[in-house]
């Protein structure tokens, strides 16, 4: 009906609207922005809607296949179907709603919620509406057709949910519900049927009755799928919920969400639940305590982590559901009153431990989670006809719960099958009590456990009333397991029944702790039946057991509570070792058992027992006894080996029967009474053991071998006379020397404990005597024999002579020089005295060999021939009559045979500056102190004898013509160090001998070393040293004194007509045997020459530091010859003069030099620097006039040998000629000699061409004014200059003057003649001079200009000075000797000691010198000049290499000026360096300009180097990268050089140069052009490496100076590429 409705209604709309287009409205049409507000009749179909809120007041609203977006609220409050359509809800704000309150239809629609909050509920529907969602055809099986609503919680995080009031009649079906939280329930009768759920976080919350959940589908569920609450109407509020045919799967959910899914959380009664598929979820059922009367049924559980099925609520059914995989805490957990679980199939609970508890269970029953007090203990739980299989454990039952009854279940492949278990609550140990376990199959490792897991003691609860029966148990490990309270004194389990089962186990039963057990009728098969431990009144009865190891075992844990009770009536068998095993105090009655074919019938340790009754047969020991009291009575004991077998044991024994058997008793150390027991049918009666033998009183005793075996235990000790134990052979033997017994006794001395017999009765009464006993003992091969009689068991201590003797072994000297000696045996100790043997040890400087045995002697003296070189050690190895032999670790004495002699050597302290002359060693001293040394290799010297003898003689050749003096003879007595003093200078001859330890002396033919003392300074003398000269080349005559020494020469120059302030002295070549020539002198310069002599002495002759001393005889006018030269001061020499007034050797007087001689006064003398002469006083009394006094006058200056002028081209003919025509054939010549020559001639010529013709020759031409008359001229032009002739030819003329003799005029009057020059030619003559001027000029800046550009042209390779020194370190220190900063070259590496060195060295001078206002100078430091400059607080301090100059001090100044402005904090500095940081900066421009300078370009410059080649390398990417530098460190100019790189092509290749210069094909060169004099070029060469490996590079440089042509080669590179 509801269908053809429709259909009419459609055909009346296209009747109506015929008119219309395909999409449209009626009624209240939606606005096209804005709130569409519905107050009529409103029907809209194929519309696209987006307004801004939606309100149905009135009417009816019904949107048909329209698409509508609504932003804002949604009010129904009128009849509303929305029909194939799609509406997107956006809620904007906290206030925008969603509100249904009147009948409202979703059919085929798909609504979609956006929220922008939490706390927005999404859709509420209100009492009195009725809400429909449903498809569109009614049918479940399609799904195109269905509603959905859903919002955006994947998206945006928040998730709406739908709000079901009280009276709303609410149904859903075939729809789809997703993307959002929950539906919020409070409305009764509310059917969902076939929907699906997804993403959703809770389907459904129920607050009211009679809920329908049918056939849904839940996926991706992040909490309780359904919740079914209980309110403030109590429990029943949501109760009567049907919930079944439903499918819930968790499977994809995340893990972080997976603990809250579930399925049903029940918190109301009355629900039923079943035919649901649940898996892949967190728990699938939870019902809480307020869920009463629920049903679970026929539902299939799977894949579940938490709870499967967990019932809280009373009341409650489980049954016929399948649980599968259920990995969380149980199968089914049980917390509540009158539950039934029955027929349910559980398997695959696997987990172990979950949340703290035991785990892995079918099912538990629990009050964990329960109110503890009395009256709350859950009860009346059935758990009966399960099946639980392939789990990890099966049934629990634990807690306080109370009568549970667990029947007819059938548990397999699981561990544990039924488990009952204690725990601890409120300080109290809980147990459940009433438990019947009955009926139930098991096949598990452990069958049915009882145990108490917790052990508080004081407060126990439950734990009583267990009945167990007729259930089968076939387990691995254990049958059952009763684990009662171990705590001492704390309650046991009480009152337990096992009854009637059947068990098949490793163990039967274990019983621990348990008060009042019964163990009836029950059937065992196992290795160990019963094990029964601290437990009290037990009884176990007419049971039937086949235990294959033990049968029943009782025992104890607890002290002061011995296990008690009684065994009686029991049937046992088997192989095993022990039938019943009594343990531990315990106290037993036991009677009336059947025991066979055990080891041991019954066996009682430590123990209190009666035995009765019992029938023990086929075993080794009826009955084994250890340290027990037993009451042994009426017992039957057949085919034993032992009857009764006791140890340390007291017995009464009475009225038993023993029949075939090995030993009727068998007793160890046992007392014991004997009443009418009966013995047929045996081997022996009696085997007694250390123990009395007592009459059987009216017994009977049948023994077909002995009636009794008496023996004892025996233990021989073997000790020496001081007690200590003896390991030694040893033999016993009885009287009848039939048993004989050979042994040893231990390290310990003890032998064995042997049983002896004493005495045996035969079957006939005849009675056996084995004493006396004899004992031997052997020590040292020898017997020691001992008799006794054996009636006890005893220890025999036997004492032997085992002390040995004490002898010694002597001899005289303990060192010879010779080979045979004696040795004399002497006896120590009192013992008589057999024989003794001589040991000896060999050995020599590598170590003792093996000892040798000499020998046996009687006689007291013996000889021994030993071998050089060899010591030996002797012993004396005594034996006594006893057999004893003297033991000795060490020897009695150690001799060495030593024949050879010793040697030693001597040398200087210093050996490493000797000569070899003839093969001999020699030092050369110039002091007259000499420290020696002396050495061996022997270690036994006795004492050295050094001795030193003189000759006069200083040529050091043919010393066999020598005549020597002895001057020294010293003994001493070990190695040290030597001292002499030469009291004459000659040659010394020093020998060493040494004597050793054992008289052997040291023989020599030669002496050890020889010394020349030699205080004398050699010199060289020059001859013939000319004070000019007039060529760049001079070769001088000189004389050495000693042609052995080594000679330097060094040179210095400065012009001719001035004086240097300081001198530049430079290293020159000067050989012993070759002409001292200099070469490249240069024009008008003076030459200074020194020579610096050191002999093989060490005397060192440096003339720049001579020191003199003079003797003075008091007199006035007192004239001294100076070895040298005084260099003048001005040329930076020194002169000082010092008196030692007082003649201590101490010059404290200083003399003033006065510049002339007759200037002196009374502190002044006088040094003629030219005549080499010191003056003191003169004839007219002026001047320094010395007292008399030896050496009291110390002179030192800075000398020299000889200087010389250099004079190589012409006089400089600088003056101008001058004229007077004096007539018409006479003129006047003047000029001005500036200098003084060998001769001038005054020269006159009409044509330059034609040459010069001399008119006079003036000889010598002094410097002055000159005049020359010329006479009979003519009336032509003549030209005059005047030439200069030096000493040496040198040739120079002036400029020649013109004398036009046409000009003269004659004067006929004496009146002035005036010549006017006319104004008008005045001006332009001006201007004609001013252009000529500036042509001039123009010419001379054109031709300045072409010259400029040639110089540049020449020197292609920019140019700078050479390096004259390296600046290496600078540290800037501040007043105190606190380090400011300091900064290194970048090739400096400075070790720290070295610097600690330098620092200090630097402190400690300016520490001294830093209050005076002087300049601090310079410190030399090794190859070093540590430059000082001061600041006000702080000073500068330059480590330099090389020459310092005036520009090192100007720059280090400039630098302190710099720190002084830029960091004021100086002034008063407290030490924070933090704030030092810019004064790196200051010193790093210092130390850059020297940074590519290195030491050899600096000794290159030094030692006056023509040219040098310097280069470093790099190589780095197949490239190796040159750095040259080229220097010219002479006065002349390098001109046209060109460099030429020498190197193998097939590893090499040229890549590039620097600069850019002009390259040459030819000759593969480089034009580097010209090099000024004492300046460097530098340039880069870049190759290719072709080929790895070794390499080599070499630089030709060709160049001319003076138009000759010159060529250099340097190895530039030579290493692995």
């Amino acid at each position: 009906m509801k269908w053809l409705a429709t259909v009419l209604i459609l055909a009346c709309s296209l009747l109506i609207f015929s008119d219309y287009s395909s999409a449209g409205s009626t009624g209240d049409s939606p606005p096209e922005d804005g709130v569409w507000t519905i107050n009529q009749p409103t029907f809209v179909w194929d519309e696209v809607i987006d307004v801004d809120g939606l309100l149905v007041n009135a009417g009816s609203l019904t949107l048909e296949n329209c698409n509508v977006v609504v932003r804002g609220d949604i009010l129904i409050d009128a009849t509303t179907l929305w029909t194939n359509s799609s509406v997107h809800y956006y809620e904007l704000g906290g206030s925008d709603e969603f509100v249904i309150q009147s009948h409202f239809t979703i059919e085929n629609t798909k609504i979609l919620v956006n929220l922008t909050g939490w706390n927005n509920e999404g859709i509420k529907i209100y009492s009195g509406s009725t809400v429909t969602i449903r498809d569109y055809d009614d049918d479940p099986t399609t799904i195109e057709d269905r509603s959905e609503i859903k919002g955006d919680w994947k998206q945006n995080g928040y998730a709406f949910f739908i709000y079901v009031a009280e009276n709303v009649q609410f149904s859903a079906s075939n729809s789809f519900f997703g993307n959002m939280s929950l539906i919020n329930m409070y409305s009764p009768n509310a059917v969902l049927t076939n929907n699906s759920f997804n993403f959703i976080y809770h389907a459904l919350w129920v607050h009211n009755q009679n809920l329908l959940f049918d056939n849904n589908t839940l996926t991706e569920v992040y909490g309780a799928a359904i919740s079914l609450h209980s309110g403030d109407s109590g429990p029943m509020e949501s109760a009567y919920a049907v919930i079944k045919n439903n499918t819930f799967s968790n499977r994809d959910i995340p893990e972080y969400w997976a603990e809250d899914a579930r399925f049903v959380w029940a918190g109301s009664g009355y629900a039923k639940i079943f035919n649901n598929i649940i898996e892949d979820s967190h728990s699938a059922l939870v019902f809480e305590s307020s869920s009463e009367y629920t049903y679970a049924y026929s539902n299939s559980i799977n894949n579940i982590t938490y709870f499967c099925i967990n019932v809280l609520g009373n009341h409650s059914k489980i049954w016929d559901n399948k649980i599968n995989d259920c990995r969380g805490v149980d199968g089914i957990w049980i917390n509540a009153w009158n539950v039934e679980v029955y027929d349910n199939e559980i398997s695959l609970c696997l987990t172990p431990l979950m949340s703290g508890f035991e785990s892995g269970y079918g099912i538990t029953t629990s009050s964990v989670f329960r109110n503890t007090r009395e009256d709350f203990r859950p009860s009346n739980i059935s758990i009966h006809n399960n099946t639980i299989k392939d789990s990890l454990r099966g049934i629990l039952a634990d807690y306080d719960i109370d009568d549970v009854k667990i029947s007819d279940n059938i548990i397999t492949n699981v561990t544990e099958g039924i488990k009952i278990a204690s725990a601890e609550a409120d300080e109290c140990t809980r147990v459940p009590s009433n438990v019947i376990v009955s009926r139930n199959t098991l096949d598990s490792e452990k069958g049915i456990i009882v145990i108490d897991v917790h052990r508080q003691a004081g407060c126990f609860w439950g734990a009583h009333n267990y009945t167990f029966y007729g259930n089968i148990i076939v387990s691995g490990e254990i049958g059952f397991e009763f684990v009662g309270n171990s705590v001492e004194k704390a309650q046991f389990f009480r009152d337990i029944e096992l009854k009637s089962n059947v068990i098949n186990s490793t163990t039967a039963i274990i019983v621990r702790h348990i008060d009042g057990i019964l163990i009836d009728d029950n059937k065992i098969e196992s290795e160990n039946g019963i094990s029964l431990i601290g437990s009290l009144s037990a009884e176990i009865t007419n049971n039937v057991l086949n235990s294959s190891f033990k049968g029943i075992i009782v025992g104890r844990e607890i002290v002061d509570k011995p296990s008690t009770g009684s065994i009686s009536f029991n049937d046992i068998a088997g192989t095993g070792s022990v039938g019943i095993q009594i343990d531990d105090e315990s106290i037993f009655y036991i009677s009336d058992n059947n025991i066979s074919l055990y080891s041991n019938g019954i066996v009682g340790n430590f123990s209190e027992l009666t035995i009765s009754g019992n029938l023990i047969k086929y075993s080794d020991n009826a009955i084994y006894i250890l340290k027990s009291v037993m009451n042994i009575e009426s017992n039957s004991f057949l085919h034993t080996d032992n009857g009764i077998y006791a140890i340390n044991s007291s017995l009464e024994i009475a009225d038993n029967s023993f029949f075939d058997y090995d030993y009727g008793y068998y007793f160890d150390d046992v007392t014991y009474t004997n009443r009418n027991n009966n013995f047929g049918g045996g081997a022996i009666c009696y085997y007694l053991l250390d123990t009395e033998y007592f009459v059987n009183e009216d017994g009977i005793e049948e023994c077909n071998e002995y009636l009794l075996i008496s023996s004892f235990r025996f233990n021989l000790i073997i000790k020496g006379d001081s007690e200590e134990p003896l390991s030694r052979d040893f033999r016993i033997s009885n009287s009848f020397n039939n048993e004989q017994l050979w042994n040893e006794t231990n390290p310990q001395g003890s032998s064995e404990i042997y049983v002896l017999k004493s005495l045996c009765l035969n079957a006939n009464g005849e009675s056996e005597l084995y004493n006396p006993y004899t004992i031997t003992a052997i020590h040292n091969n020898l017997p020691n024999q001992i008799d006794f009689n054996l009636t006890q068991k005893q220890t025999m201590v036997i004492i032997l002579d085992t002390t040995a003797p004490q002898s010694e072994l002597t001899t005289g000297n303990l060192l010879v020089n010779y080979n045979t000696i004696n040795l004399d045996f002497n006896m120590i100790s009192s013992d008589e005295e057999r024989n003794y043997l001589i040991q000896y040890l060999p050995g020599e400087s590598s170590g003792f060999y093996e000892w040798v045995t000499l020998g046996p002697y009687t006689e007291e003296s013996v000889t021994f021939n030993g071998e050089d070189g060899f010591s030996y050690r002797f012993r004396s190895i005594a034996t006594d009559i006893n057999g004893n032999q003297e033991v000795k670790s060490g020897y009695d004495f150690e001799i060495e045979f030593d024949l050879t002699p010793p040697s030693s050597s001597i040398t200087a302290i210093d050996d490493q500056d000797f000569f070899l002359v003839d093969g001999f060693k020699f030092y050369f001293r110039n002091t007259p102190t000499f420290d020696f040394q002396w050495f061996t290799d022997n270690t036994d010297v006795s004492y050295y004898e050094i001795k030193a003898y003189h000759s006069p003689r200083m040529d050091y050749i043919n010393f066999d013509d020598f005549i020597w003096n002895k001057k020294y003879n010293e003994i001493y007595l070990e190695q040290e160090i030597g001292n002499f003093t030469f009291p004459d200078m000659g040659i010394y001859s020093f020998s060493i001998k040494c004597t050793d330890l054992a008289g052997n002396s040291e023989s020599k033919n030669d002496y050890d070393f020889y010394v020349l003392y030699d205080a004398i300074v050699d010199n060289v003398t020059f001859s013939n040293v000319p004070a000019n000269w007039g060529s760049d080349e001079i070769t001088i005559e000189y004389l050495l004194s000693d042609p052995s020494s080594d000679y330097s020469a060094y040179l210095a120059f400065e012009p001719v007509d001035q004086k240097d302030e300081s001198l530049e002295w430079y290293s020159v070549p000067f050989s012993n045997s070759e002409d001292f020539s200099l070469s490249n002198l240069n024009d008008r310069m003076r030459y200074f020459v020194y020579i610096t002599v050191t002999d093989r002495a060490g005397n060192v002759n440096n003339p720049l530091n001579t020191t003199q001393y003079f003797s003075s005889s008091g007199d006035s006018n007192q004239v001294f010859d100076l070895d040298y030269l005084p260099l003048e001061i001005i040329n930076g020499g020194e002169f000082l003069v010092f008196i030692d007034q007082d003649l201590d050797g101490t010059y404290t007087k200083t003399l003033q030099r006065s510049e002339t001689l007759s200037g002196m006064k009374a502190n002044d003398y006088f040094v003629d620097y030219s005549s080499q002469k010191l003056y003191f006083g003169t004839s007219d009394g002026v001047g320094f006039i010395p007292e008399v006094g030896e050496n009291m006058i110390k002179v030192q200056y800075t000398g020299y040998h000889f200087a010389f002028n250099v004079y190589t081209r012409g006089p400089q003919a600088t003056g101008t000629v001058e004229y007077e025509i004096l007539d018409h054939n006479m003129t006047n010549i003047m000029w001005y000699n500036e200098e003084s020559t060998t001769s001038c001639k005054i020269q006159r010529t009409t044509n330059i061409s034609k040459g010069w013709f001399n008119q006079k020759t003036i000889s010598p031409c002094d410097a002055g004014n000159y005049t020359f008359i010329d006479t009979n001229l003519r009336s032509i032009e003549y030209k005059y200059r005047i030439l200069y002739i030096d000493a040496f030819g040198h040739e120079g003329a002036t400029s020649f003057a013109s004398v036009d003799m046409t000009t003269y005029q004659v004067q006929e009057t004496n009146e002035a003649t005036t010549t006017l020059i006319d104004p008008n030619l005045i001006l332009p003559a001006s201007i004609l001079a001013l252009l000529i001027t500036l042509v001039g000029a123009f010419l001379a800046y054109r031709l300045r200009a072409q010259e400029e550009t040639l110089l540049e042209q020449e020197s292609i390779v920019d140019s700078r000075p050479v390096a004259k020194y390296k600046i290496e370190e600078l540290y800037l220190i501040y007043q105190d000797g606190r380090l400011l900063a300091s900064v290194s070259g970048s090739e400096t590496t400075v070790d720290s000691d070295i610097m600690s060195g330098m620092l200090t060295a630097i402190n400690d001078f300016v520490q001294d010198s830093f209050t005076s206002d002087e300049d601090l100078g310079s410190i030399d430091y090794g190859q070093n000049k540590i430059v000082l400059e001061r600041g006000r607080h702080y000073y500068l301090a330059a480590v330099v290499y090389g020459k310092v100059d005036r520009f090192i001090r100007a720059q280090l100044a400039n630098a302190l000026r710099m720190v002084a402005t830029n960091c004021p904090h100086l002034e008063n500095w407290d030490g924070d360096s933090s704030q030092n940081n810019q004064l790196t900066n200051i010193l790093n421009p210092i130390m850059m300009e020297t940074n590519d300078v290195t030491r050899e370009m600096v000794d290159n410059y030094i030692t006056k180097r023509q040219v040098s080649v310097t280069s470093k390398n790099n190589i780095a990417n197949d490239f190796l990268y040159m750095k040259i530098n080229i220097s010219n460190y002479s006065s002349n100019k390098l001109e046209l050089g060109k460099i030429k790189p020498v190197f193998d092509d097939r590893i090499l290749s040229l890549h590039g140069v620097k600069p850019d210069v002009l390259y040459s094909f030819n000759d593969n060169s480089f034009q580097i052009g010209e090099i000024k004099s004492y300046t460097e070029i530098k340039f880069d060469l870049t190759f290719k490496i072709k080929q790895k490996g070794l390499a080599s590079i070499d630089v030709e440089l060709n160049y001319f100076v003076k138009d000759k042509s010159n060529k250099a080669t340097s190895r530039i590179f030579d290493g692995q590429l």
